[in-house]
């Protein structure tokens, strides 16, 4: 039996990346997630907007910690 869980769709990204003086080329697949159920028209029209989007920002969050930016890896180069 499953306790708290949820549904969350994985589209598929792929990127081709090319090896190191080589010819060789090779398919790096990564996800993002998106919410099965973006919006809960039930609990907003008892008129809380924000509970009612809240399920499918929690699902599209898990995208952003399993890829994060690279912003803090660029200026780690820069200043070292």
């Amino acid at each position: 039996m499953w306790l708290g869980w949820k549904t969350i769709i994985g589209i598929p990204h792929d990127y081709f990346v090319s090896g190191y003086r080589d010819t060789t080329t090779n398919k790096l697949r990564l996800y993002s997630a998106v919410a099965s159920d973006s919006f809960n028209i039930h609990i907003f029209n008892r008129g809380d907007y924000i509970k009612a989007v809240s399920d499918k920002i929690a699902s599209e969050n898990i995208s952003k910690i399993l890829y994060p930016s690279d912003e803090g890896a660029d200026r780690e180069k820069s200043c070292g």
